[in-house]
């Protein structure tokens, strides 16, 4: 499973933005994200990484990192 986690952003943590509780994707399965970011938010580097509970550091392990 996995699902992903923003950092720097200012965006909502309900789905279907931030919310690294409920929005799990099993595997097969996929995700769609809408992430709203502030049109006055200012310019950043900014980055995500998956985020479900214990399985995090495997993911990031096997090659699973952040894009933006």
């Amino acid at each position: 499973m996995t699902n992903l986690h923003f950092h720097g952003l200012t965006v909502s943590p309900d789905a279907p933005q931030d919310d690294v509780l409920t929005m799990l994707a099993m595997p097969g399965k996929t995700l769609n994200y809408t992430v709203q970011v502030p049109k006055d938010h200012p310019p950043g580097l900014y980055w995500y990484h998956t985020h479900p509970t214990g399985e995090s550091y495997r993911q990031a392990w096997m090659g699973c990192r952040e894009r933006w």
